[in-house]
């Protein structure tokens, strides 16, 4: 996993307003078979246990991962909220799949 960040005009998302020099927040992972089929809403930072939370729906939310909270990733997971909400809350959520069978 990790925190990356990708400039809006890379995207070609249309209907929003943000800055096309605005670097947009995401995260970086390869995914498991498990995620297959839900619609993530969101990803949030839990720096206060070092993980992040994936909200599927209105109610469903996941522990989608945790990782090795240390001065830096608190820094970095804060830094990533930070711009999310500079960006009205866009962020991205780029994965690979694992390949099974």
């Amino acid at each position: 996993m990790a925190f990356v960040r990708l400039p809006f005009s890379d995207m070609d998302l249309l209907g929003i307003e943000v800055d096309d020099n605005t670097l947009i927040p995401g995260l970086a992972v390869t995914s498991s078979p498990w995620m297959n089929g839900l619609e993530v809403c969101s990803v949030e930072a839990n720096t206060g246990r070092g993980g992040l939370i994936l909200s599927v729906g209105i109610s469903t939310c996941y522990v989608y991962v945790m990782y090795k909270k240390t001065p830096t990733t608190t820094s970095e997971a804060e830094a990533w909220e930070a711009e999310k909400k500079a960006c009205g809350g866009l962020h991205f959520l780029a994965s690979r799949g694992l390949g099974f069978g």
